[in-house]
């Protein structure tokens, strides 16, 4: 399964520049700039240490070499499933009914299900011939507090420290987001 999309990100920020400011007591908007990069990059970090997409993203697409009866995707938390297409065995685009799959998504992965086993024929030479797209990211209402937690405290200590940052990581902040880790 290869990336072949990223995808088309959501401009909301899960925390706003606002919150972020308010948390580490700035008052003014002489840096707002600066501050939104480095917000940017807290969240950044917060993906990268959990393994979670934690800005919504639609349009994400995968590549897949075959059918197989469950696939679990590579982002989670998948939010929706927008299309399962394939290249059939005489190079047509075939989109998949819905009624042929099933997304499931758990504390830990999200994992897409076909129902049916006798699984179409693909085009022969090709790498990638089926395509899932997809949409990820956490809704407002359920965006786990501890995640925001872990941003609010990436931001604070790169904010405070943003030239001579000690060699000792913020343990806070792990200790926040270390249940959602992947």
């Amino acid at each position: 399964m290869k990336v072949l999309v990223p995808g088309t990100r959501s401009a909301t920020l899960p925390v706003s520049l606002d919150i972020a400011k308010a948390n580490s007591n700035i008052e003014h908007d002489d840096s707002d700039d600066l501050l939104g990069l480095l917000l940017e990059a807290a969240i950044a970090e917060a993906e990268n240490y959990t393994g979670r997409s934690l800005r919504s993203a639609t349009g994400v697409k995968v590549g897949v070499e075959e059918f197989v009866r469950e696939m679990q995707l590579p982002h989670y938390p998948v939010a929706s499933i927008a299309s399962v297409s394939y290249k059939s065995a005489t190079g047509d685009d075939v989109v998949m009914p819905p009624s042929n799959y099933e997304l499931v998504t758990d504390e830990e992965s999200s994992t897409l299900y076909f129902v049916d086993e006798d699984f179409p024929e693909t085009k022969q030479g090709l790498s990638l011939p089926i395509t899932i797209t997809y949409s990820v990211g956490y809704s407002d209402s359920d965006f786990p507090a501890d995640i925001k937690k872990g941003i609010l405290l990436i931001f604070s200590h790169n904010e405070l420290y943003r030239e001579d940052m000690p060699l000792k990581f913020n343990r806070s902040s792990r200790v926040a987001l270390r249940p959602y880790r992947r």
